[in-house]
């Protein structure tokens, strides 16, 4: 598994680390968002769909438990979940389903871990500095983790490994 830290200080910042994603989010896989309320998640998941060019309003799933999104010029949708009322007790199936051959970005993604594929994930773990700053944790294993964190290894974008 690769890892690495990335530190934002304000939205400009996680708005370029949402486009660096979308750059390799090329296939199906997931997307794996962890943090308090107000960290950034649905930010950073809205920066990620406009940079995919997703012309959609992204806003939070919460109530709806999950959201999909066309990706122009692409095979398969942005699945968008937020497991925040949900639990690994639950009948998840309904919802994996829908994860089949798509790019799926899950926040709280610690309350349907049965319906993962870790293999071919990228996980953000967020936590709050202040009021602008944000130190995220990414780590995974697959395509697009692996190139994410390249990428931001190779560039030396405010990385520590």
């Amino acid at each position: 598994m690769v890892n690495l830290q990335f530190i934002t200080h304000n939205e400009a910042q996680t708005e370029a680390l949402g486009a660096i994603i979308a750059k390799y989010a090329k296939q199906p896989g997931f997307i794996l968002l962890q943090g308090a309320l107000a960290a950034g998640k649905t930010t950073f998941t809205r920066y990620l769909a406009n940079a995919l060019q997703i012309s959609a309003v992204v806003n939070s799933p919460t109530f709806v438990i999950m959201n999909e999104y066309v990706i122009p010029k692409q095979s398969f949708k942005l699945i968008h979940m937020d497991a925040y009322r949900l639990n690994n007790d639950e009948d998840l199936e309904m919802y994996e389903e829908a994860f089949n051959n798509n790019l799926n970005i899950i926040e709280w993604y610690e309350n349907v871990l049965q319906i993962i594929d870790f293999n071919n994930a990228l996980i953000l773990q967020w936590k709050i500095i202040d009021d602008t700053t944000r130190v995220i944790n990414l780590s995974g294993k697959g395509l697009l983790a692996t190139q994410v964190i390249k990428f931001l290894q190779d560039n030396d974008l405010n990385v520590k490994c």
